[in-house]
């Protein structure tokens, strides 16, 4: 048996600001519901140019998160079917 019991997947472009702030939601509210532990957080980065790859390797979150940078840009349809 799988111990996630939910699997959150992040397609994202430049918006390094916004996937922050969803992260930090995610790390408070899971905190509180003591469930931390049973999430995995998957982000494809579909080439951002700003700092988003440096914000999410260097992001404290106590779950499971995998980050995956694209190469080339390559559009959202690719990006989610990644996840």
């Amino acid at each position: 048996m799988e111990k996630y019991l939910l699997a959150i997947c992040i397609p994202t472009f430049n918006r390094s600001n916004l996937l922050k702030g969803l992260l930090e939601n995610i790390s408070l509210e899971s905190t509180k519901y003591q469930i931390i532990d049973y999430i995995q957080i998957i982000i494809v980065d579909g080439h951002s140019d700003d700092d988003t790859e440096q914000m999410v390797t260097t992001f404290k979150i106590k779950c499971d998160l995998q980050y995956y940078r694209r190469e080339v840009r390559v559009g959202i349809d690719r990006d989610i079917i990644k996840c």
